[in-house]
């Protein structure tokens, strides 16, 4: 039955779609039947699975009464957005909507499935059907007929979704953005004049609609047009409080985050993608945005958008409204660009002077917690608010030392690229009876200034002279001066404070007052800091001076002379930050290339950016310049072009920053101060910025690098066949000469995955048992377990509470049914008792959910854990060793065993592995079998390979043992590394085993070679960070063919379609080997497609490929060529004939002539002798 669900259907459904690309899949059930089977048709540029996208689907009633043919929707997607509750209500109204674009009055709106669990959900998500009961099933000929008025409807709804495209020629985008502008000039109502956003200096126009009470101010940028869209009325003079930018790119960018779009009438719509706060909220304007999101056609790929309105529609402007509102309301939830200054003050204000009578710890405090998290809100303001980038300016909180809280806590900003001299902070008074907003001069300043000048007895006439002047200065510049006052109180920071403000405890200001005073005070310190623009160097000595000090800074990490070549002469290569640079003088200007890699290796000799600095003067064509501020601090910058290549805001997170370039302001890219402590650390961030503008990907330390590092030496094509063999298997085996590395490399990608930052952190669990009984009761009221008073007491004792409600807030309910774990958040209420005013405690859990779901059948007592989760640092290691011994004959050498003795399971070392990787999920494990045919591998490994190919649990005992389960099911984060030696101790694999792995042989590198360090191992090239993640595109390991060719059906190579060439070449070498019994079936052919569909998205997914022969010569050698054994009767022409095919794959080739000089030889060969 399974079988006609999952096959024969599905086969028959796909011959009668006459030609049309769609793919239809069955599920009788995973493991258990299903409550509700189905077989779907899946338009693979919608979805390729029923969970997400819309498709039509044969849906079976569960009590199996009849069969629904569907138009419905995928609802996993919805489910995870939105949860159970809503997602029905989405599901609704999403089938209405399709229901109005598409008229069919003889089909069903509503279908009745019974009691499986997602029947509401397909219920909902039903937009038309039509039902077939059981007994009075049509003829073919009406299904065929009624199938194909359902394929017309999907195409309906598939061409009206796809018909908006993205503009993106940069004339158009303009004419659509004045269109734009134009359409709100023409409803304005007033235009307030000489308005300001943050506190830059820069006048605007805002517009404004009473009607709609909405105001625009609108500039066109560098790179796009900005459009700051306010719901608060403008002063004419004040600033303008922007609700949402709406920004249009002014040629295509995914990265902006609004765009015009145009469906095959050239009706022209706003859109939008949701990258709200650059894209740093867009997960949370997903979650939160109540409006519809509408599948574009953005550029080559297929993207949810939210579509504002036709610009032609005369309701536009009030449909733009309800989205700035909707994007109001979800910063508001978030508390995104907002600063709650009032609620800080009062806090520290409050509780500061007790903690510290108390000398209470400064680690996990909650008052500490408070400082860092308003330091956060600061930051993410001014970035923001005032339009300042993270990288200029620094914020910081200064509230301990030394795990004790300071008598003065305090915190403050300041604008590293123009002036450490001068910053604005909250001060807090000792007594804690106010603080102080205040505008400061840094102590030592004062300090340097004072010894330079004579004029003053003390330092203290001195401070109060030039403080003085600052303020008359800044008094004749802006009148905010007057909102502020000096301070008359002794203070410790009154002699360098220029203006302040002062809150007390007793009378807090409110907020919009506090924020008012706050954007005042930046824009006094941005007076004092404008005029300390970076000013480019032009005098020869002060270039010279200053790139002796970038040479001297770069040389202090960088003490690796290269002399290998001419090539490389005067070349300095840094093992720690993985750069080189030369420092050298050309005919009119100082050269100074830089690259990645260790030069003395040719393929690391190519220059990425150039920092090239003139003789004298000012050069524009030059990309290097050096620049210093008023303080006398030099800074390396670059103006951002790479022969050819220029880098801009959207390239990369570039820090621009404005120059004095000689008579004229311009714009640079910050590397660094040259005496910054972590100047070369900035210098080598750059370099590498350039490396991704120019095709590269993100760079860092890398596996290759890793074991060079450490001595070790593998040609690169083995260690990319292993890391793109364990993508799509994650099953391998090594096999060689002994001493080649096999184990060595299994173990050095265990060590490279836990030491480089790849390993995510560690779940820890504090778990609290408890045991119920399951009743009719509970089931009906979804939970309502009540708790007692002993496990309340221990409750709130082991999570480290002091009542319920101070519980953490991500306790759930964990359930361990058999081979699986059952997670559901749950709710903890206080009721009053009906009859006494006694508090009860219950436990609720969400309706619906997989534990509602499986509590619903379960019957009797259950065991269940109240499980709360945090994350640590990565504990343990990823891998075992385990050697393989010649007794092996069963799987307890592995997997362990009952010991019916002592009533306890025996566990090993690779049980435990596989129970960590259970427990880990989100990391890959390795279980390293050493020597894996010292015994037949049959005997003790056939449940590993059955279970990794049925995803069945392998049985493990039938005892009450609750540490390990009674089956075990293989993670997907699990992997088998075999390595194999051939002797006479050792035994043959059977094609079964070799049939599902990928086999990786380690040839002997030359002695002399060897030796003298002559090997040529290149450097991995591809996309290394997908190549190096065993765990990202694991769904390509169950891809079926028919996706596969799908996926790669475009791909062109110099000779012809990709596809059609490898269907012909596998065909041939199929041909071949069945002649000696040898041949393959479709698990060999899918495995050898998924193989090279990873190569090509580690070769950049290229529409030419023109190396792929390389890789499919690794599968003929890896999954064709193991299986090869036998006589010079059986093989001698087989040989000969793939030798013949093997021209254009070297690796193969060169097997199979050693092969067939073994065979001449001995008249008996198989791969591993």
């Amino acid at each position: 039955m399974a079988y006609k669900i999952r096959k024969e259907i599905p086969n028959e459904i796909t011959q009668s779609l006459d030609g049309d690309k769609y793919i239809v899949k069955g599920s009788p059930g995973m493991g258990n039947w299903a409550q509700l089977p189905w077989i779907g048709i899946f338009n693979p540029k919608i979805t390729y699975s029923a969970q997400s996208g819309y498709y039509i689907v044969y849906l079976f009633k569960e009590n199996m009464d009849g069969v629904y043919l569907s138009l419905n929707q995928g609802v996993t997607d919805y489910r995870n957005k939105y949860g159970d509750k809503k997602a029905l209500e989405h599901l609704k109204k999403s089938s209405e909507e399709f229901r109005d674009k598409l008229v069919s009055e003889d089909l069903k709106k509503e279908i009745d499935l019974g009691n499986g669990n997602y029947a509401p959900f397909y219920e909902a998500g039903n937009i038309y059907a039509k039902y077939y009961e059981f007994g009075n099933i049509p003829s073919d000929e009406i299904l065929l007929s009624d199938l194909n008025q359902f394929l017309d409807l999907y195409k309906s709804i598939t061409n009206s979704s796809f018909q908006l495209q993205i503009v993106r020629n940069p004339d158009e985008i303009r004419d659509l953005e004045n269109r734009f502008l134009n359409l709100f000039k023409e409803n304005t109502d007033e235009i307030i004049s000489n308005t300001k956003f943050g506190y830059t200096k820069k006048l605007k126009n805002s517009y404004w609609n009473n009607d709609l009470s909405m105001g625009l101010s609108y500039e066109e940028l560098d790179n796009r047009f900005w459009n700051g869209l306010t719901l608060k009325k403008p002063l004419e003079g004040n600033r303008i409080d922007i609700s949402c930018e709406i920004n249009f790119p002014k040629e295509y960018n995914r990265l902006i985050s609004g765009a015009f779009a145009k469906n095959s009438q050239n009706d022209y719509y706003m859109i939008n993608r949701g990258r709200l706060g650059g894209g740093k909220y867009q997960k949370e304007f997903k979650e939160k945005y109540e409006g519809d999101w509408t599948k574009v056609q953005d550029g080559e790929k297929i993207t949810e958008m939210v579509v504002i309105g036709n610009l032609d529609d005369p309701k536009f402007l009030f449909k733009l409204k309800e989205f700035i509102l909707e994007v109001d309301r979800i910063k508001s939830e978030y508390s995104i660009y907002t600063l709650d200054i009032r609620s800080f003050l009062n806090e520290v204000l409050e509780k500061f002077k007790g903690i510290r009578a108390r000398d209470e710890l400064v680690k996990d405090h909650p008052l500490s917690a408070v400082f860092n998290g308003f330091t956060v809100n600061l930051k993410e303001y001014i970035n923001n608010q005032l339009a300042l980038k993270p990288e200029q300016y620094h914020v910081k909180s200064v509230h301990f030392a030394n795990n004790k809280f300071t008598k003065t806590p305090y915190v403050y900003f300041t604008d590293q690229t123009r002036s450490n001299n001068y910053y604005v902070g909250y001060m807090f008074k000792e007594d804690m009876t106010g603080a102080y907003l205040a505008l400061n001069i840094n102590s030592g300043v004062l300090e340097d200034l004072y010894k330079n000048n004579r004029e003053f007895s003390k330092i203290e006439k001195y401070e109060d002279h030039y403080i003085n002047n600052l303020r008359n200065e800044l008094g004749k510049k802006s009148d905010l001066t007057k909102n502020f006052t000096k301070i008359s109180e002794n203070l410790w920071f009154n002699n360098r404070t220029i203006y302040s403000r002062y809150y007390e405890k007793e009378n807090l200001p409110e907020e919009e007052q506090l924020q008012e005073d706050l954007i005042n005070m930046f824009e006094l310190y941005d007076l004092l800091v404008s005029e300390n623009k970076l000013v480019t160097l032009s005098e020869r000595s002060e270039i010279n001076k200053a790139l002796k000090l970038f040479e001297k800074r770069f040389m202090e990490v960088n003490d690796n002379k290269v002399e290998n070549n001419p090539q490389t002469k005067n070349v300095y290569f840094s093992d720690k930050l993985g750069i080189w640079g030369k420092f050298d003088d050309s005919n009119n200007y100082y050269y100074n290339p830089f690259g990645v890699g260790n030069p003395s290796q040719s393929s690391n000799n190519q220059t990425l950016c150039e920092i090239n600095f003139p003789h004298n003067g000012i050069n524009k064509t030059i990309s290097g310049l050096f620049a210093k501020n008023s303080d006398g601090k030099i800074f390396l910058l670059n103006r951002g072009h790479f022969h050819g290549v220029n880098a801009t805001n959207e390239n990369n997170n570039w820090n621009w920053v404005e120059i004095n370039d000689g008579t004229e302001k311009n714009q640079a890219v910050l590397i660094g101060g040259l005496e910054d402590n972590d100047f070369n650390e900035k210098l080598k961030e750059f370099i590498y910025k350039v490396y991704e503008l120019k095709g590269g990907e993100t760079l860092g330390d890398d596996f290759f690098k890793f074991l060079t590092e450490r001595g070790y030496v593998f040609d690169k094509e083995i260690i990319e066949n292993y890391l793109l063999s364990l993508k799509i298997k994650p099953f391998v085996i090594f096999t060689g000469n002994s001493g080649t590395g096999k184990t060595k490399l299994a173990q050095l990608f265990s060590q490279y995955l836990s030491s480089s930052n790849k390993i995510k952190p560690t779940e820890h669990k504090i778990v609290y048992p408890m045991k119920r009984s399951v009743t009719t009761y509970s089931k009906k009221h979804n939970g309502g377990w009540k708790l007692k008073p002993k496990e309340i007491n221990e409750l709130t004792e082991i999570f480290d509470s002091k009542t319920i409600k101070d519980l953490p807030k991500d306790i759930g309910m964990e359930i361990i049914d058999k081979n699986r774990v059952i997670w559901g958040n749950i709710n903890f209420v206080e009721e009053k008792h009906s009859y006494s005013d006694d508090i009860q405690v219950y436990i609720y859990y969400d309706e619906n959910s997989d534990l509602d779901n499986f509590l619903k059948q379960a019957e009797g007592e259950i065991k269940w854990n109240l499980v709360s989760k945090d994350y640590g640092e990565f504990e343990g290691k990823l891998y075992e060793i385990v050697p393989v011994g010649a007794n092996w004959t069963e799987n307890r050498h592995i997997l362990g065993f009952y010991n019916v003795i002592t009533g306890q399971y025996e566990k090993t070392c690779s049980l435990d592995l596989i129970l960590n990787a259970h427990a880990d999920l989100d990391n890959p494990y390795f279980l390293i079998l050493d020597e894996m045919n010292l015994s037949h591998v049959e005997r003790y490994f056939s449940d590993f390979l059955s279970g990794m190919e049925s995803y069945e649990p392998i049985p493990l005992h039938n005892n009450g043992i609750e540490d390990v389960p009674k089956g075990l099911k293989l993670p997907e984060n699990l992997f088998v590394v075999g390595t194999v030696n051939v002797d006479e101790t050792t035994y043959m694999f059977s094609p079964k085993v070799l049939d599902r792995a990928n086999t990786i042989e380690f040839l002997t590198p030359s002695a002399l070679d060897y030796m003298k360090n002559n090997l040529d191992t290149g450097s991995l090239d591809g996309q290394k960070q997908y190549l190096e993640n065993p765990l990202s595109n694991l769904e390509i390991r169950n891809a079926q063919i028919f996706e596969l060719k799908e996926l790669m059906l475009d791909i062109n190579t110099p000779t012809g379609n990709f596809w059609e060439l490898i269907t012909l070449e596998i065909k041939k070498f199929q041909d071949i080997l069945k002649k000696a019994h040898f041949d393959f079936g479709f698990r060999i052919i899918n495995e050898i497609m998924r193989f090279m569909y990873v190569s090509w998205v580690y070769e950049g997914k290229k529409s030419q490929w023109n190396n792929w022969e390389r890789y499919f010569d690794a599968q003929i050698k890896q999954k064709m060529l193991p299986k090869i054994h036998g006589s010079q009767r059986t093989l001698d022409n087989i040989i000969s004939e793939l030798l013949a095919q093997c021209n254009e794959y070297p690796n193969s080739k060169q097997k199979l002539q050693e092969m067939n000089d073994i065979l001449l030889k001995q008249r008996y060969v198989s791969y591993t002798n």
